[in-house]
């Protein structure tokens, strides 16, 4: 009773501000223009005597015409006062989407007259009302008008603080594609004003919240944007969280995961994204909530974090033996034994390198071909020349015939060829150096007779 006693008296105190008010803004005969300054003043008043009469509606229109005086006087700065004391007005009758209407004609009315500041307050003040009255979706809406105002305005570290209340707002009403927007404003802000520190945990955040959409790829790709964007991010402890935690994804490691969440670095990124990290990661079936392909489009986090060997590549295909490019190819073993004896300036001839064992026989037999005539030319001549080939008669110094070899049998190999072909080299080396032995004991009997003849001739 006490209330509605007090309650008559303001009302009709307002009733007359509001009198007196609707009488400045007349015109007649006399009076051809309004009075909007006394207009305002009587609408102010009767505004706040309605509030205080509680009564919000009467009080909501009051205001909005002493705003209109405002504006015809040309001061939006009070006519933002005004619509700020009518938004109140609107909150207290849970008319939340006037209010939110009321704040944002108030803010543009302070920015009309070069108060930004002012304009910012308002909205900051709006938004926390609205946030303890559980209007979480207006309130975020108001802060992130408030970090447009400041980002207009050209003052980044003022944007701070409106970018981490509206990134909470969103990861409580789970609006996670709002917040990957809202961290890339952050980031962009943080590298241009903050210490690297605050720019990673900005970004292990984002990594959190593309794993919390159960977006394994994406998140593979935020890191390694990260990486390629901000060289230090690799070795700091929030990379390494990142690095560990898509690993630990990838690899459907419950264990990992929850070692990684535990750390301290996770403290330190937005408290909101840390708990929703805490609470709601988990993997699946063993892979995770990530892509089981997302370890395959990250090739930098493999080669740096993998903890587990790569999968052998599949052996190739062998490939077919090419013949030699182009140039003097090198002698065969044969040719290098006699190449002492051939004249200067002849070409040496070589097996050519073959694909198969068919055509390395078909090139050794050309090769002892012409031997094998030279043999039979040094039988039929009778001759004491020894031939380094070793294919024909040789004669030793005593002048006992050695018996002629038999005629080779062509390998049926290509291993048999080679080692025909070593074979007959070892014999040549063996006949060359039994030759030597004989040259150096005939020169030492030749000495030994000059001596004899000396003695005779004394």
């Amino acid at each position: 009773s006490q209330n509605k006693t007090m309650a008559h008296p303001k009302k009709a105190e307002a009733l007359k501000h509001l009198k007196e008010a609707e009488k400045a803004v007349k015109t007649s005969m006399l009076k051809w223009k309004p009075d909007h300054e006394v207009a305002s003043m009587f609408f102010d008043k009767a505004g706040t005597a309605f509030r205080l009469a509680k009564e919000p509606e009467s009080a909501k229109q009051a205001y909005i015409k002493a705003a209109d005086s405002h504006n015809a006087l040309g001061s939006p700065y009070h006519a933002g006062a005004s619509l700020e004391n009518a938004a109140t007005c609107c909150r207290d009758l849970k008319d939340l989407k006037g209010s939110l209407d009321m704040i944002r004609q108030a803010s543009y009315a302070y920015r009309s007259s070069g108060k930004p500041d002012a304009a910012a307050q308002a909205l900051e003040k709006a938004a926390k009302m609205n946030t303890k009255q559980g209007d979480l979706a207006g309130a975020l809406e108001l802060w992130k008008e408030v970090y447009e105002l400041y980002h207009d305005e050209g003052k980044p570290r003022q944007c701070k603080t409106p970018l981490e209340k509206a990134i909470g707002l969103a990861m409580k009403l789970k609006l996670l594609d709002e917040v990957l927007v809202l961290l890339d404003q952050q980031a962009e802000i943080l590298a241009e004003v903050a210490s690297a520190g605050f720019l990673y945990q900005s970004l292990l955040g984002k990594v959190v919240v593309m794993l919390l959409r159960e977006d394994g790829v994406a998140a593979n790709r935020v890191y390694d944007e990260a990486i390629a964007t901000h060289s230090g991010f690799a070795t700091s402890t929030e990379g390494d969280c990142a690095a560990d935690l898509l690993q630990a994804f990838d690899d459907g490691n419950a264990e990992a995961l929850a070692e990684v969440v535990a750390r301290q670095t996770f403290g330190f990124i937005h408290n909101d994204i840390s708990v929703a990290a805490r609470q709601d990661l988990k993997v699946s079936d063993g892979l995770g909530v990530a892509s089981p392909s997302a370890s395959s489009v990250d090739p930098v986090r493999d080669a740096l974090f993998a903890s587990k060997p790569a999968a052998a590549a599949a052996p190739a295909a062998p490939k077919a033996a090419q013949p030699p490019s182009g140039g003097e190819q090198p002698p065969s073993y044969d040719e290098a034994l006699t190449d002492g004896d051939k004249p200067k300036g002849k070409p040496v001839a070589s097996v050519e390198a073959t694909s198969s064992a068919d055509d390395f026989m078909a090139e050794i037999d050309r090769e002892l071909g012409p031997a094998d005539n030279d043999d039979s030319d040094d039988n039929d001549d009778n001759t004491n020349e020894d031939e380094d080939d070793g294919l024909g008669v040789a004669n030793d110094p005593a002048g006992n015939e050695q018996p002629e070899e038999s005629e080779p049998v062509a390998p049926s190999t290509a291993e048999e060829a080679v080692s025909a072909v070593v074979e007959e080299g070892s014999n040549q080396n063996d006949a060359e150096q039994g030759t030597a032995e004989v040259d150096t004991a005939e020169a030492g009997n030749d000495a030994g007779e000059g001596e004899d003849d000396d003695d005779d001739l004394c």
